[in-house]
């Protein structure tokens, strides 16, 4: 979802004060805990790749990890949906 959503949803309303009072409220393990597992995604992702190209080439996990990550991000960027 991009920003440009957020007033749509409600982020108009909310004011900066109860944001901050909400963050600090947060329980941070849990939020470290979902970094981690949205990060073990493109561990996933790059695993995968490097098992399909493993006929072709042979790659480091690591870097296939940030291409995964590049790719996901530039599509987020520029979105190329087709014209209507």
């Amino acid at each position: 979802m991009s920003f440009g959503r957020l007033p749509g949803l409600g982020a108009a309303r909310l004011s900066p004060a109860r944001l901050v009072s909400a963050i600090a409220a947060l329980d941070f393990r849990w939020v470290l805990l979902a970094v981690v597992f949205d990060l073990s995604v493109y561990v996933c992702h790059a695993w995968r790749w490097n098992t399909l190209l493993a006929p072709v080439v042979r790659l480091r996990l690591w870097r296939t990890v940030q291409s995964v990550y590049i790719g996901l991000f530039a599509n987020e960027l520029f979105h190329c949906a087709p014209e209507k």
